[in-house]
């Protein structure tokens, strides 16, 4: 009987075991297969997928392989992803049942499902070196994705926190994707909010992360990382063949994000295994189908953030890494962040994580302490200090320290024991940030504001009394002079009325006269007696000369009694009084000694690779710089040339000139002709229109430096018409200048470039109209510049870049096909000065069409043809 007991248990056994072994051939039957193949066939079996990996250097255009394959498979590997797969779907369908967290909840840490992919070549390596840093801090909400059993990794994270994917041990398209498809189908199950994929050479930023993340809603599509390429990936389309599609996708190399309603929506073509499938069809690699699912099958856009960084990227120019989310290594090719000695630390990732996390203890206990020990105590330059800390004064001592007056009765603790207790301090002092310090600030923050808000009505204020006050005084001495004219086109008409019957009258009596001449001399010898008597009285009556009016009195105009001087304007129209804290800032922001150098002189060339044929540049406050081309592009660059950031803008209609401009705050504005708005850039890098046009399209644009109005050139659809416009920073129009004033006659044709001086007037570079114009604050047109003086006679003036100084100074590119490109000089009143620049046809740095000028006084000029930004001295 007990025989028979032990033969249907092993039975049971055996047939569990088979049950289960059947089970898992068919629930990853296609891996198994791709598996198989991959290995019958070798390595190298596609390059093609390996040409469209994200581990591509675009700039080489050419395949570089990711050293992650391994060499084998673990033979227990079948074993364990059944023991494991179990544990990890019950963790799953725990997490599940678990009461939901609201939606309008703000997201933490345990929101977001990270998962690390690797292979077994890199357990003791890569994966080591993340347990010991970042991981360290969320190994609860850490997923490792791997190819083969390792007891020691599953002893250092959560039951079920490795996961053997049973994905062959290759660094190919097949196993990619099937590793990331376990990815997928886990973090559906895991009903969290987030799905944040990272390869075993990143290091993962979790603050910074869950910063970002907290900005995006969940319940949306946000599909969140950057693309490793600068254009749309094209491939064949696999339903209508011939054809090509394109789509975007973010690199696995540095990571990329998934909301949980765009995982969702991605069920039918990606749960389940499908991902797989979808890789073999369009045949690429795991990050590049995720994409394209996304991008492509469910039109969701990628939304990049440069926070993430591949290894392929140069790690050591990115600036204060642990403020950014993900970083990489690759050989030499490592984050510039002192810390641990390279010997140490090849990586940087541990001097990263030190950086965020201080006293951690393998920060304390190699790295902080390490640096105290090699410290030269100050006071005794030939002892070391950092052993020990004084707890009363908090400082680091030698020896010799402790046995001083100043430390007398004092207690010493090791430096790692004081590291403790500063971090238990910080944390309160923290605390108290948040709660109190920080709260104030923002109230303070909202109060300045308020008291900003409150300065700008009233300077508008005082603006609009003033404009309405002189425009008043205006129109009462417009009447008068209307009237007194009047008066004296009435008085002219009637004085020469009676100049004009003087003349008839007397014109009359010589006509007698010329008669009884004429008679006489022809009849007076034959007259008789009777007739000699009558003609010797007409003789005596007509000799007389009539009397006529010589003097006719004139009106006059009796000047008035006070002078025309400033003091008596004043006293009529009022007088704008300024405290003198306001005339220091204002005196600060005007200098008044700089005068024109003896010599213009370079200080610098940058090369700007990403435009094509500069047009316009807008120099920031921060020292850093915005250059347009004439393709629309618009590229961010620092002080020495390097490129920042880079966005494109659309010009169907007109083309690209004075299309971007900077405001008091540094942030960019830029003209968009594809929906006719321009647009603010704000801090977090997202578009927001701040005027939208309808049938006039905007052209140039600049910022008013006294009141941060935006000035806006633009032309009517049917192109006939022209205009500048005043708005607000919000966007409300204010005023607009069209005609001279009193007439029809239009100020402008095409108003290319724009800029506004020191005394307020604007002064727009019109190249069809060939000339510089400029109108006053309230509309009043002050004159047209037409080159007279700075330009050969009978040649044509073609002004384009244009920008103002310190001095009242404007500064306008001169783009005469026949002649040197130059820079013309002008006073605030038009007058010529001078030739400023003169580049020679002869030289390569002659075609220019940008001007920019910066707070230091130096003019920016951007050359068309070699893509160079040089910068002149030539105030003194």
């Amino acid at each position: 009987m007990r025989i028979t007991f032990k033969k249907v248990i092993k039975s049971i056994v055996l047939l569990t075991a088979v049950s289960g072994l059947f089970v898992l051939f068919y629930w990853d039957k296609s891996s198994a297969e791709e598996s198989l193949q991959t290995f019958q066939n070798g390595h190298g079996v596609e390059p093609l997928v390996e040409s469209f990996r994200s581990d591509i250097d675009v700039s080489e255009l050419e395949v570089h392989r990711n050293q992650r394959s391994a060499k084998s498979i673990s033979p227990d590997s079948d074993q364990f992803i059944i023991k494991n797969n179990a544990a990890s779907r019950e963790v799953s369908v725990e997490s599940a049942n678990n009461a939901k967290k609201s939606d309008t909840e703000t997201t933490t840490l345990d929101d977001i499902f990270i998962s690390v992919k690797t292979t077994s070549a890199f357990h003791e390596t890569r994966m080591k070196l993340l347990l010991d840093t970042w991981i360290s801090k969320c190994r609860k909400q850490t997923y490792i994705f791997t190819d083969s059993s390792d007891i020691n990794l599953i002893e250092k994270m959560p039951d079920g926190h490795v996961i053997n994917t049973q994905c062959p041990e290759s660094h190919y398209r097949k196993s990619l994707c099937c590793k990331m498809a376990r990815e997928f189908d886990f973090f559906i199950d895991s009903n969290k909010r987030w799905f944040c994929h990272v390869d075993d050479d990143n290091y993962l930023n979790t603050d910074q992360l869950v910063k970002l993340l907290q900005t995006y809603n969940h319940t949306q599509h946000w599909y969140i990382g950057k693309p490793s390429l600068s254009h749309p990936l094209e491939i064949q389309s696999r339903s209508n063949e011939g054809q090509k599609v394109a789509f975007w996708f973010a690199t696995g190399g540095a990571g990329f994000c998934i909301s949980q309603a765009l995982g969702i929506a991605m069920m039918p073509e990606a749960g389940g295994g499908k991902l797989n499938k979808v890789g073999d069809s369009i045949r690429l690699p795991d990050d590049c189908t995720v994409g394209y699912i996304i991008n492509h099958i469910l039109k969701v856009d990628l939304t990049r953030v440069d926070l993430f960084h591949s290894h392929l990227e140069s790690q050591f120019r990115i600036k204060d890494p642990e403020k950014h989310i993900t970083m990489s290594y690759h050989n030499q090719n490592v984050a510039s962040v002192p810390g641990f000695s390279l010997k140490e630390d090849p990586t940087r990732f541990k001097s990263i994580h030190c950086k965020l996390y201080p006293y951690e203890n393998l920060c304390i206990d190699n790295h902080l302490t390490t640096q105290l020990l090699k410290m030269k105590c100050k006071i005794h330059p030939d002892q070391e200090s950092g052993v020990l800390c004084c707890q009363q004064c908090e400082v680091p001592v030698c020896m010799k320290c402790i046995s001083t007056e100043k430390h007398h009765g004092h207690s010493f603790v090791a430096a790692s024991e004081m590291g403790v207790s500063m971090k238990d301090k910080c944390h309160e002092e923290i605390a108290k940030i948040k709660d109190s310090v920080i709260p104030s600030c923002r109230q303070v923050v909202t109060e300045l504001g308020r008291n900003q808000q409150t300065s700008k009505n009233l300077l508008s204020q005082v603006r609009s009394t003033m404009t309405s006050k002189i425009r008043k005084m205006k129109e009462i001495l417009d009447d008068l002079l209307s009237r007194n004219m009047k008066d004296l086109t009435d008085i002219e008409h009637v004085l020469m009325n009676e100049y004009q019957d003087e003349v008839h009258k007397m014109n009359e009596h010589l006509a007698q006269l010329q008669e009884l001449l004429e008679e006489f001399e022809k009849n007076g010898q034959k007259m008789e007696t009777p007739d000699l008597m009558s003609i010797h009285k007409r003789i005596q009556k007509l000799k007389e000369i009539p009397s006529l009016n010589f003097h006719h009195d004139h009106p006059s105009f009796q000047e008035g009694s006070g002078e025309m001087d400033i003091e008596t304007l004043e006293a009529l129209f009022g007088k704008l009084t300024i405290p003198n804290a306001l005339k220091n800032s204002i005196q600060k922001i005007h200098p008044k000694k700089l005068k024109l150098a003896s010599r213009i002189q370079k200080i610098k060339a940058l090369h700007v690779p990403d435009i094509d044929r500069c047009r316009h540049i807008s120099c920031m406050k921060s020292k850093k710089t915005w250059v347009g081309d004439e393709l629309g592009n618009l590229v961010e660059i620092d002080p020495k040339g390097n490129e920042i950031q880079k966005i494109k803008t659309h010009h169907y209609k007109q083309q690209p000139t004075g299309f971007h401009a900077v405001t008091l705050e540094d942030e960019l504005l830029f003209i968009d002709q594809f929906d006719d708005t321009i647009s603010k850039l704000t801090s977090g890098k997202k578009k927001k229109v701040v005027v939208k046009f309808r049938e006039w399209t905007p052209i140039s644009i600049c910022v008013s430096h006294a009141s941060g109005d935006l000035l806006v050139g633009m032309v009517d659809d049917s192109q006939q018409k022209a205009k500048v416009v005043r708005y607000d920073a919000a966007g409300k129009e204010l005023t607009h200048y069209e005609f001279h004033e009193n007439s029809t006659k239009r100020l402008y044709n095409r108003p290319h470039y724009l800029a506004e001086n020191v005394n307020g007037d604007i002064v727009v570079s019109d190249w069809e109209k060939q000339v510089v114009v400029a109108v006053g604050f309230t509309g009043n047109h002050r004159f047209d510049y037409d080159a007279e003086g700075g330009h050969p006679p009978g040649t044509i003036f073609e002004p384009s870049g244009i920008c103002t100084d310190v001095l009242g100074n404007i500064l306008v590119c001169d783009n005469n096909d026949h002649l040197d490109d130059s820079v013309h000089m002008l006073d605030q009143d038009g007058r010529f000065l001078c030739l400023i620049l003169r580049l020679q046809s002869s030289t390569l740095e002659r075609r220019i069409r940008a001007l920019g000028m910066d707070d230091s006084c130096n003019l920016w000029i951007g050359d068309v043809d070699t893509n160079e930004i040089r910068v002149y001295k030539y105030l003194e």
